[in-house]
């Protein structure tokens, strides 16, 4: 239940976020991905079937929010990001510090160019214009966020009493 409740409730926060909030706060016309984040580092802490999990149920819920007339495409793309976090927690050491901004820039840049091609497929329009600046937006903003994903993680994982 804990489980649920942690991770279901960062997700929210961050579709909350994500669609309140920062498109208010643009950088260079893009706006972050949040949810992406949220999965990605839910992988790296969690591991792979925590963060595809986390993926699956952000790009869910966004695509239902933000009305997406291709249903499932960020769902998809986001439980990728999810289970390859994991994977390389698995094989990275280490996978915070200066790594940390680093693949999320480089997992946010590949999840744009994944979902649009993928919407590109299904005869949605595509746009390369601002893959960079919302890869770099997410990346700077993965650093904090990570703070909040860290610690819902270890209260998520505390046995009740």
């Amino acid at each position: 239940m804990r489980k649920v409740l942690g991770y279901g409730g960062l997700v929210f926060l961050a579709l909350l976020l994500q669609a309140g909030v920062f498109p208010s706060l643009r950088l260079f016309g893009a706006t972050p991905e949040l949810v992406l984040a949220t999965a990605w580092l839910a992988g790296l802490h969690a591991g792979a079937e925590r963060g595809s999990a986390v993926g699956f149920l952000g790009g869910l819920l966004q695509d239902l929010y933000i009305g997406a007339p291709r249903l499932g495409i960020a769902a998809l793309v986001f439980t990728i990001a999810g289970l390859i976090a994991g994977r390389m927690r698995e094989v990275v050491v280490h996978p915070y510090g200066g790594l940390l901004p680093i693949s999320t820039l480089v997992a946010a840049a590949a999840a744009e160019i994944a979902y649009r091609f993928i919407a590109f497929l299904f005869g949605s329009g595509f746009s390369w214009g601002r893959i960079l600046p919302a890869a770099i937006y997410t990346a700077f903003l993965a650093i904090p966020w990570n703070l909040l994903v860290r610690k819902v993680g270890i209260w998520v994982e505390q046995q009740p009493f």
